[in-house]
């Protein structure tokens, strides 16, 4: 699984990098890294400030959402 996870990172990542500009990558990847950090920490308050089963509730929406974004 480990293999897996790190094939599937190295992939993920050169997508991300041949979708950069020729030009200003230096500052396209500093914008990517802000805007990755904005939504980990919007995610990690969103599910600080939730209570009872609303986090669960959330995942689960995300997952089937995920998969129907797969099956498109």
């Amino acid at each position: 699984a480990v293999c897996f996870v790190a094939l599937f990172g190295l992939f993920h990542g050169h997508a991300h990098g041949a979708e950069g500009p020729a030009t200003g990558l230096a500052s396209y990847a500093v914008g990517f890294v802000l805007a990755t950090m904005g939504l980990h920490l919007a995610g990690v308050a969103i599910g600080r400030l939730a209570q009872g089963a609303l986090p669960r509730v959330i995942g689960g929406l995300t997952a089937v959402a995920g998969v129907a974004l797969a099956m498109m």
